[in-house]
């Protein structure tokens, strides 16, 4: 058996076949004995130049040992397979079972891509956990308002009912007053009472002050009295003094 080398490019809208494909060929390889010392695949990657205006296709490399007619017909599989646009053998003369350098950038790469996701992973979580932070945050807060306006507003409707019953209980006692106001009226009575006595009637308090002051005092009463009796004597020298004339 003989060492070899074989690089083959796979078109990449058939990149998914890939896995298929290899196992397919380690079957073959081993069917007659062959042994595959390294298997790598370095997928899609930059084309040297375009092939059927393809820039870019999918790679995969194999080592292995086999017999020539086995060689042969993994050859004949290359060659026959539309998926396959290129394929190239080299004969070596031992067997290679190191990572080769594309493969170790490969790796290097993928290995910083599942870093990458692992970072983004966790920068969502813990955005994702802030957040939800944040809105428990919120929500106490909000509970607390409304559990502080709720306290607020308990003292106020004990209040508000006891003025509702206040204005309640004033609204009767002012109907009552009105009412009380309109009976018992003092100048209304007094009124009613003057028109229910007899006109001319005097209150005997009113009878004993309408006596004249004079009569009570003698001495006045005397010294009046000539004068009094004067008055027709001069009437009648009057009388005389014209009948003479």
């Amino acid at each position: 058996m003989r060492h070899y080398e074989i690089v083959f490019i796979v078109h990449p809208d058939q990149s998914e076949q890939v896995t298929g494909m290899i196992d397919r060929y380690r079957q073959l390889v081993e069917r007659d004995g062959g042994n595959i010392h390294r298997c790598e695949d370095w997928g899609r990657r930059q084309l040297a130049y375009p092939i059927a205006k393809i820039h870019k296709a999918h790679y995969v490399l194999l080592n292995i040992e086999v017999e020539q007619h086995t060689l042969a017909e993994l050859e004949s599989g290359f060659r026959f397979n539309d998926a396959v646009l290129r394929s190239l053998t080299i004969r070596r003369n031992r067997a290679e079972t190191g990572n080769s350098k594309i493969y170790e950038e490969a790796l290097r790469e993928q290995q910083k891509k599942l870093e990458r996701e692992q970072r983004q992973k966790m920068e969502l979580e813990s955005r994702r956990k802030e957040l939800e932070q944040a809105h428990a945050s919120k929500s106490k807060a909000e509970t607390a308002v409304k559990a502080a306006d709720a306290e607020e507003s308990e003292p106020s409707k004990p209040a508000a009912e006891a003025s509702s019953e206040a204005t309640a209980d004033q609204e009767p006692d002012s109907a009552g007053g009105s009412e009380s106001a309109v009976v018992e009226d003092p100048a209304e009575k007094a009124a009613e009472e003057s028109l229910e006595e007899p006109a001319g009637a005097a209150e005997p308090g009113q009878a004993d002050d309408s006596v004249p002051e004079d009569a009570d005092d003698p001495e006045k009463t005397e010294k009046e009295r000539p004068a009094e009796g004067s008055a027709p004597d001069e009437a009648a020298t009057d009388e005389a003094e014209t009948e003479t004339d």
